[in-house]
Parts: C-alpha cells; sequence; structure tokens
C-alpha cells in the first residue's frame, strides 16, 4: 500500500499536534507551593498526621492556633478541595483519549478491493489552537480561588480562637480581682 503526499504530510502534522500538546507541565509552581504566609495549616497539613501534644497552661497563642487549625474539619475539608483543584489542571490540559474501534462482521461485504471481515479504527480529536490553555487556565484560577476561600477559613478560625482565649483570660483576670481583696 502506497502512501499519497497528503497522507504523510497529515500523518507528521498529527504527530506533531500531539507532542506539542503535551508540552506544558501544569499545575504552576506558584500554585503547588503555598505562600507559607497564609498559616501553619498550609506548611503542616498531613492527612494522616501524627497526634498532637497536649496543650498545657504554658502554652503560647500561637501553639493554640496551630493546634486549632490542624485540629478543624472545616479546615482539612476546604485544603482537600483545593487540592482536588490542583489535581483538575493536568486532566484539563491533555489532549482527549484516543478512540479504537473494532468491526467483526458476520456477512463479508463486498468492497471494490475484495470481501472485507473486520475492521479496525483509531481517532484522535485534536481541539482547536489555544483551547487546552484556556482550559488549564480557568482550572487554574479556580485552584487560586479556593486556596482563597482556604486561606480565608483559616484567618477566621485564627480570629476566632484568639477571642475565645482573650475571652477566657479577660474572665480568669476579673475573676482573680474579685477574690483578691484591694490594699492601700
Amino acid at each position: 500500500m502506497r502512501m499519497t503526499i497528503s497522507t504523510r504530510y497529515g500523518l507528521i502534522i498529527s504527530a506533531a499536534l500531539l507532542i506539542m500538546g503535551c508540552a506544558h507541565q501544569y499545575p504552576p509552581e506558584s500554585l503547588s507551593s503555598p505562600d507559607p504566609a497564609t498559616g501553619p495549616f498550609f506548611q503542616t497539613y498531613d492527612p494522616a498526621p501524627e497526634p498532637l501534644p497536649p496543650l498545657d497552661e504554658n502554652s503560647s497563642l500561637e501553639d493554640f492556633l496551630t493546634y486549632a487549625e490542624l485540629n478543624n474539619p472545616g479546615l482539612k475539608a476546604e485544603f482537600l478541595k483545593w487540592k482536588a483543584a490542583l489535581e483538575k489542571i493536568p486532566e484539563v490540559k491533555a489532549l482527549p483519549d484516543p478512540r479504537f474501534t473494532y468491526a467483526g462482521f458476520i456477512e463479508h461485504v463486498e468492497t471494490r478491493v475484495g470481501p472485507q471481515r473486520q475492521r479496525f479504527g483509531l481517532s484522535q480529536a485534536f481541539p482547536w489552537f489555544g483551547k487546552l490553555d484556556l482550559k488549564a487556565g480557568s482550572a487554574m484560577e479556580l485552584a487560586r480561588l479556593e486556596v482563597m476561600k482556604t486561606a480565608s477559613l483559616a484567618t477566621v478560625t485564627a480570629a476566632r480562637k484568639k477571642l475565645s482565649l482573650w475571652r477566657l483570660t479577660n474572665g480568669q483576670i476579673d475573676d482573680i480581682v474579685k477574690r483578691r481583696p484591694l490594699t492601700t
């Protein structure tokens, strides 16, 4: 079987498009490594963490806040949503799956080159230029949104814990002042 010139060029162009479509690496480094300023949750979260030591009266405010962030189920859920959004970026950047088709004929089909007993086919869809990059950009923006939601929830959690600790310590100070008689 002889290939025509247009078939050869078509195969060369298809191979080049396939190679170019797989050349980008996602996610970018700016998303895969979170900003350390967003809090200790991003720095130390592990899906299967070791048990944390108990807090005592000598613990600092930062110890209490870190403990609260690492044990907050809502914050863990937001963090895992962010990780899932990061995992979608390579998925939307990839080319669609190729399709392999096979057909076996019960009765031989007569064609101009002879009887046809079976047929194989392989096809690959190629999206228009730039479409995969746009999809990847959209997925990256969704991942940025998720990391911002997670950081926002971490900030709200820290503020609530600080307020609770302030109320607790303020109440202890009031109790101490009420119990101790004032001397002049």
